[in-house]
């Protein structure tokens, strides 16, 4: 289970030329295999924020105005272990992907007031780790405090995501589009996503820094930032989205581990 605080910047030329940016909150789910020569993941989040836009203070015309946006993404990876000499250090390289759906509220574009932009990113995907574990009994003393340090596992992780192929699902020139309608035949998704197509452009590109604390049966915490940009050219303006996260990530496990 995973909470983080969120500072969420965007602009979406197909509505807007100003950015907007804000502060929320984060709360995801996922799922760990780690193996000798392997690891893989799967993870689900959900995330609300609230923004305001960057422009000018004016006493004349109310020119900043509020969006409020809220995204799902699910997340998996695969990555294997190339073998190194060193045995503090751990490289893992292969692949991941990321489906991400987000939406925006924003009351001052009148009918172009929401806004939604699927994304599918397939990326190649690298992880460095660097072990400062604690791997011996050990005895702290300090003036009239004594205590035992029991055998942890700690350490250092970089983890980095770059797309390969980038999806997107954007409207057309027009981004507030009447379709036609044809009685029951006409759904309310095929006719709020008429206009729209998927395109194959753009990038993203993911960077997460963590500390790892395990104790010797497997349960532990984890203490992180992630950062993450992503341009969706689409088919005629781009949508540009960059977002900050600080957060804790408890880790359970959920079977004995084998010692």
């Amino acid at each position: 289970m995973e909470t983080s605080g969120i500072r969420s910047t965007y602009r979406d030329l197909a509505t807007s030329p100003l950015y907007y940016t804000g502060y929320g909150l984060s709360l995801g789910l996922g799922w760990d295999w780690k193996k000798k020569q392997s690891e893989s993941s799967v993870f689900f989040d959900l995330s609300g924020s609230i923004l305001r836009s960057v422009s000018p203070e004016s006493n004349l015309i109310p020119s900043i105005t509020r969006s409020y946006m809220a995204s799902a993404n699910f997340f998996t990876e695969y990555l294997r272990r190339i073998p190194l000499q060193n045995n503090r250090w751990r490289l893992f390289l292969g692949g991941s992907s990321n489906l991400s759906l987000p939406f925006r509220y924003n009351p001052s574009l009148g009918n172009s007031a929401l806004g939604a932009d699927p994304l599918l990113n397939l990326m190649g995907a690298g992880r460095v780790r660097f072990d400062v574990s604690r791997k011996e009994e050990r005895t702290f003393s300090f003036w009239l405090i004594s205590r035992q340090l029991v055998p942890v596992r700690r350490y250092f992780q970089l983890d980095l995501h770059a797309g390969l192929f980038n999806f997107n699902y954007r409207p057309g020139y027009a981004y507030t589009y009447d379709a036609s309608i044809q009685g029951n035949d006409t759904r309310l998704l095929n006719y709020y996503f008429d206009n729209y197509k998927w395109s194959l452009n753009g990038w993203r590109i993911q960077t997460r820094l963590s500390f790892f604390r395990e104790s010797q049966t497997g349960n532990g915490f984890q203490l992180f930032y992630a950062w993450e940009a992503t341009v969706a050219k689409g088919r005629f303006e781009p949508l540009a989205l960059a977002i900050h996260k600080i957060g804790i990530r408890l880790n359970v496990q959920r079977k004995p581990r084998i010692k």
